[in-house]
């Protein structure tokens, strides 16, 4: 049986970015304002930064 996994990560406290946090290069906000926002990667870029 597969099992689903949900990473949930929150930023701001010490100031990282999004990009940061998530790993990621690329991210878009897709709910939210800029006090608060959910951010996914981009399509179509890769998984991770490779570090």
């Amino acid at each position: 049986m597969a099992r689903e996994v949900v990473e949930l990560r929150v930023h701001g406290v010490s100031g990282a970015g999004a990009e940061q946090v998530l790993d990621r290069p690329n991210v878009r906000q897709v709910a939210g304002d800029r006090s608060g926002g959910f951010y996914r990667p981009r399509p179509g870029y890769p998984d991770t930064t490779g570090a």
